[in-house]
């Protein structure tokens, strides 16, 4: 008997998009026509804390703040005869959230105009207002809020009715759909 082996192919997605603090749980599947060994796994990377089961497949990372940007893996897999030459790269895109950079004046005065310069930006550190980051209005139990949408600014002023304490739910997102 003569056996004829052909080296399994990855077919794995190659881009990965993943959130800060969120975990990585990637499957690298293979082809292999013959099926007559168990596959094996393997990945070459500079990432620190990034795990693989040799025989599952399975990557597994956790990204921090230090790691937002883009990150090549490569992953290879063996069917015990050969290691295919086929080597992949996986795209790793690893995205943050916007955050607010300014604090909304936390008093108010009733027939005295409320206002809250809103300052934010994007996991990259850019601050262009309706590039970078955009702002709604979630909810407010204000009678009377407004934003301005061109500047960003909160404009109210409370009415007697507005007295005690209110509420005003923000939501921050940049220009790849990210929010808080």
């Amino acid at each position: 008997h003569l056996y004829v082996n052909e080296a399994p192919k990855i077919i794995s997605t190659n881009k990965l998009k993943i959130m800060v603090g969120d975990t990585l749980a990637h499957l690298i599947t293979a082809n292999d026509k013959t099926n007559k060994n168990e596959l094996t796994f393997s990945i070459r990377t500079i990432i620190e804390d990034m795990y693989l089961n040799a025989s599952t497949g399975k990557i597994h990372w956790t990204p921090k703040e230090e790691d937002i940007g883009t990150h090549i893996v490569e992953v290879a897999v063996s069917d015990g005869f050969e290691k295919s030459d086929d080597i992949q790269e996986i795209e790793i895109i690893v995205q943050g959230y916007p955050n607010f950079l300014s604090t909304p004046p936390t008093e108010g005065y009733v027939g005295l105009e409320y206002r809250y310069y809103i300052e934010a930006q994007n996991a990259q550190e850019q601050n262009t207002p309706k590039q970078d980051f955009f702002v709604e209005i979630e909810e407010t139990t204000f009678s009377n809020m407004e934003l301005d949408t061109t500047n960003y600014i909160i404009l109210s002023t409370p009415k007697l009715e507005d007295a005690g304490k209110q509420n005003i739910k923000l939501k921050l997102s940049d220009n790849e759909n990210n929010q808080i």
